[in-house]
């Protein structure tokens, strides 16, 4: 094989060993979202919820609650798990003149939305061993800016939040991974949470701006090899001949 052949095939094989290295620590799946669930809720000032059991679901119980702040008795906000264009996938969608939010919880078999339970995932280890260090989520449509806030609970007293900035613009066919570094996020009430003792998770997707339209394939932990992946295939460009350029974004 002379020089030139081993150039061209570089790329791809420093790529693939990249993918074996990641792929070598599992990242810990928090919802694919492959149970059917739906809440619709009507406006103005409507409020509905809902939970599902399910065993791919982190602590085996999804909540789903939605509320519309503004909108006539005609319009309504409608958040939906179990389809989507890829795969299955979450959904929240709003009529034009709707605005209002939707909260997803994981926080163990509570059969409560109304009221969160703040260790039902009994001390869960995000972290998994120190292997992960943050929250990845497959964006598969987001039509306009939108704000997800997690919020990441050791107990009642002892809490964090942090927000992941959508950037809108997201169609099938171009879909993101967006990530949220657990150390991102900020103590809300005591020390913080402890991402090794994990009671419940709640993730409140912001529709004060306009019609959101988002569908979120999976919500899940990354493994802190997948960093460098990450950063490098979001740069990475393969030209014509032999030549591997790589860029920061």
């Amino acid at each position: 094989m002379n020089i030139f052949a081993i150039q061209r095939l570089f790329p791809l094989v420093f790529i693939g060993l990249l993918l074996v290295v990641t792929n070598s620590s599992s990242a810990m799946l928090i919802d694919d979202f492959d149970a059917l669930q739906q809440v619709t809720v009507f406006g103005p000032n409507g409020i509905a919820g809902g939970y599902i059991n399910h065993a791919g679901i982190l602590g085996f119980q999804r909540d789903i609650y939605a509320q519309v702040h503004s909108g006539s008795v005609i319009t309504n906000m409608t958040v939906l798990s179990g389809t989507g264009p890829v795969s299955s996938s979450l959904s929240h969608a709003q009529d034009s003149i709707v605005t209002g939010f939707s909260r997803i919880t994981w926080d163990g078999l509570d059969n409560n939305v109304l009221s969160l339970a703040p260790t039902g995932l009994g001390g869960i280890d995000l972290t998994d061993s120190a292997q992960a260090d943050a929250f990845e989520i497959l964006v598969e449509i987001d039509n306009l800016p939108i704000d997800l806030a997690f919020s990441v609970y050791t107990d009642a007293g002892n809490w964090s939040r942090g927000v992941l900035n959508l950037p809108g613009g997201i169609w099938p066919g171009g879909e993101a991974l967006m990530r949220l570094p657990f150390a991102s996020l900020a103590a809300t009430s005591g020390s913080g949470a402890d991402m090794t003792n994990v009671g419940a998770i709640d993730l409140a997707i912001d529709g004060s701006h306009g019609p959101a339209n988002l569908q979120i394939g999976y919500v899940r932990t990354v493994p802190e090899p997948s960093t460098l992946l990450f950063l490098i295939l979001l740069g990475i460009q393969v030209r014509a001949k032999h030549s591997l350029m790589i860029y920061v974004l």
